[in-house]
């Protein structure tokens, strides 16, 4: 992030185990009771019962606990005198929103606005998928700014998808798109890995999309709007981590098969991934190339920013097996 220095500001506010209705699926048992995963309805986040108001929101310091481990939500400086929330997972950015009223969908970081690269190729971009909600911020951004477009957004834990909402503008989003009306954005409540291997089983074998609504019983249960057999994507994304590094069961070449497997012909996939692109501090990047390899004809990585070849950035990894041009690639 270049010379950027970031400044705490603030006071404590310490939210544990706290969980709420949403818009959200998790597994469920045979009995079509809520499986392990499942937000309970019966409580909510600090701040959404009766607590509104209590604290000044823009100069607090949240922290929750969920299944990756302690988050905190707080602001920093992201400019002089401008201050964004972030999301911080294990002492990693995650997400970042702006708090200025008519800035909350536009991206912070450049490697968000990297993913735009997906309209670079010249072909049909509709149906969407993103693995990683996080703070949402791409999400947001898509919907806000592509109105011919819906995305699924698959994220394993729904405690972090109430904080998007509750922090991160989520709920404003849905509200002001009319996307509990339509079936331009789906959250899905499920580890990515597993979304992948359901989704893609049920594309080769022409079943019913495993994560509509008419395979779930829970009435409000917002998932994806598709009935009928399960569609493929015009796009799939990838923004998980395990603090700095991409998540395994993501990064493989099993995993790069089923990417495939639900694309369109000619479909785009893009995975954010913080490497070097040459070097001691390339590895993970030439690791997921390789990988990709597997799965795609083509695989490149594009600049998210200034950093030098050598230097550890984010850098946008695009596989697709159309023969398609990107301004700055380099190819893997």
């Amino acid at each position: 992030m270049g010379d950027i220095v970031w400044i705490i500001v603030g006071v404590i506010v310490v939210c544990v185990g706290c969980a709420g209705a949403a818009r959200l699926v998790g597994p469920r048992r045979a009995d079509g009771q809520p499986g392990e995963g499942t937000p309970d309805p019966t409580r909510d986040l600090a701040g959404r019962a009766g607590q509104a108001g209590v604290v000044d929101e823009s100069k607090t310091f949240l922290r929750f606990d969920t299944m990756f481990g302690p988050l905190l939500v707080y602001m920093v400086e992201f400019r002089p005198g401008e201050l964004v929330r972030v999301m911080d997972v294990d002492g990693a950015f995650q997400s970042a929103t702006y708090i200025d009223d008519d800035k909350v969908y536009e991206p912070v970081f450049d490697y968000f606005r990297a993913y735009d690269a997906l309209f670079d190729a010249g072909i049909p971009v509709r149906n969407t998928l993103m693995i990683g909600g996080g703070g949402y911020a791409y999400p947001k951004h898509l919907i806000a700014t592509h109105p011919e477009c819906r995305m699924d957004v698959v994220e394993a834990d729904p405690q972090v998808t109430l904080i998007a909402e509750r922090y991160f503008y989520l709920d404003r989003l849905i509200a002001e798109f009319d996307l509990d009306e339509n079936d331009r954005l789906a959250l899905i409540c499920q580890d990515g890995r597993t979304f992948l291997e359901t989704y893609a089983q049920a594309v080769t074998r022409g079943a019913p999309n495993p994560y509509g609504p008419e395979q779930n019983e829970d009435d409000d249960w917002h998932g994806a709007a598709h009935e009928g057999p399960a569609p493929r994507y015009d796009a799939v994304l990838n923004d998980t981590f395990t603090g700095r590094e991409p998540v395994a069961s993501l990064a493989d070449a099993d995993a790069a098969r089923l990417v495939h497997d639900i694309l369109v012909p000619g479909g785009l996939y893009l995975s954010n991934v913080i490497s070097a692109l040459e070097g001691d501090q390339a590895r993970s990047i030439e690791q997921i190339a390789a990988a990709l390899h597997t799965a795609f004809a083509h695989v490149w990585a594009l600049p998210c920013g200034d950093a030098a070849p050598a230097e550890r950035d984010n850098r946008m990894v695009v596989a697709t097996d159309g023969d398609y041009r990107f301004a700055g690639a380099v190819e893997l």
